[in-house]
């Protein structure tokens, strides 16, 4: 049986609620609940005026590319605006996924009991 992103979902939502707890005012949004062109995971939530971001993009693959860092860098530019303030980029990837590739400034979750064939 081959894994899918959605095979992940369960895990990745898990770790980020421990990140950022929803009693804290954290969402966390699936790609399914919002419309449009969205990463795995949008987290956010309001502080007076301003919207405070991150997302987390998920990969099951061995290897970590260029494509899979630009689609994080088109992420980033679609959800950041005037009054939105992006905190991190999260990439949730398999344990054992090469990630040398990742460049500093991009938290890598690994999530240890999945692996990929």
């Amino acid at each position: 049986m081959s894994l899918s992103k959605e095979d992940m979902y369960p895990h990745v939502r898990k770790q980020l609620q421990k990140w950022y707890p929803e009693n804290r005012g954290w969402k966390i949004l699936a790609r399914n609940e919002v419309p449009g062109v969205q990463p795995d995971f949008l987290i956010e939530k309001e502080t007076g005026e301003r919207i405070e971001r991150s997302f987390c993009a998920v990969e099951v693959v061995k290897l970590i590319t260029e494509d899979h860092l630009k689609r994080m860098r088109h992420y980033m530019e679609i959800l950041s605006g005037q009054n939105v303030s992006i905190l991190e980029h999260i990439l949730a990837v398999p344990s054992g996924t090469d990630t040398s590739s990742v460049p500093r400034g991009v938290s890598v979750l690994r999530i240890p009991h999945v692996h990929v064939d």
